[in-house]
């Protein structure tokens, strides 16, 4: 059972659907007994998953002024995104999330009930680089956190649709989507909006 959140939201159905495949292959691979996936606020379908304005106004974290220029800034995001220009569309997400988050007056967004970040939410660094996590996790001596920058290695697809392996795994597996009800940046509205929008 593949298990992840937030951009998981991507890489948990695409690796589903490429153990499926391998394990059909008829090449000499090992065969992974797939069972279902679960994602967690899930970042699958940006086109959906980017849509604020309404979920911040109707949570009282938006007046209508500010609703109303952050759903233009919305359909300039989809416009991108049903363009292909993926980076453009990452700019124009990274702008109306700013735009909003200052107009909230609050810079943390995973939960419209906290304002400020919890320092202890970074406490998994320390924890993924003690020796009995290491040893639990066979990862050796690897850097962790690693020198690469991942987030900027995947802007250009940052902003594609993942919704055909969301499909694939709903079609072949047991899957679990599962969103909470305060998170601003995967917010509920829109996961429910791409469910309604799946084949």
């Amino acid at each position: 059972y593949p298990f992840g959140e937030s951009y998981a939201g991507k890489f948990v159905p695409a690796i589903a659907r490429r153990i499926h495949e391998q394990n059909l292959s008829g090449n000499d691979v090992v065969q992974i007994n797939l069972a279902g996936v679960g994602i967690g606020d899930g970042w699958m379908s940006p086109f959906h998953n980017a849509r604020y304005a309404n979920f911040l106004y109707w949570s009282s974290l938006l007046d209508a002024k500010q609703r109303d220029e952050c759903l233009a800034m919305e359909m300039e995001t989809q416009r991108l995104i049903g363009e292909g220009q993926f980076y453009n569309a990452w700019l124009s997400w990274n702008d109306e999330f700013n735009t909003m988050l200052n107009y909230m007056g609050c810079p943390y967004y995973y939960n419209i009930m906290q304002c400020d970040f919890d320092p202890a939410e970074d406490n998994y660094e320390d924890f993924c680089n003690m020796e009995s996590t290491r040893q639990a996790l066979h990862v050796g001596s690897l850097e962790f956190p690693n020198s690469g920058d991942v987030y900027f290695s995947m802007i250009n697809v940052f902003m594609d649709d993942g919704r055909e392996d969301v499909e694939f795994c709903l079609e072949n597996y047991r899957t679990l989507i599962y969103n909470g009800n305060f998170d601003i940046i995967c917010d509920h509205t829109g996961i429910m909006d791409m469910i309604l929008d799946l084949n």
